[in-house]
């Protein structure tokens, strides 16, 4: 026991950490940390797109002509996403799919 006024109770080094407050970087999750589909959102829906318009091509014979995967890839473009060019071939080859598919 320490006398009044003096240092208060030693703090076992292991426990330091919790009662400052203070922890070690590995303990933590990293703020800037994000997943996949966070850094790609854009890319992600562009792929998804493109694939539910290929999909309802090869199902329905019901060619859609759509605009939107392009927008979408051009958007991932502009957000410097990583995987902006895998969204670029998925629109293109939807185009592609459509204007072969309707002739």
């Amino acid at each position: 026991m320490s006398a009044p006024g003096g240092p208060g109770p030693q703090v076992a080094p292991a426990y330091q950490g919790v009662q400052t407050g203070q922890y070690p970087a590995a303990a933590l999750p990293q703020a800037g940390a994000k997943g996949l589909y966070e850094r790609n959102q854009f890319a992600s829906i562009t792929v998804l797109v493109a694939l539910v318009y290929v999909l309802i091509g090869l199902t329905t014979h019901f060619v859609l002509f759509g605009i939107v995967p392009v927008f979408l890839a051009v958007r991932s473009f502009m957000r410097k996403e990583q995987l902006a060019p895998v969204a670029a071939i998925a629109a293109v080859g939807a185009l592609v799919f459509a204007v072969a598919g309707s002739s």
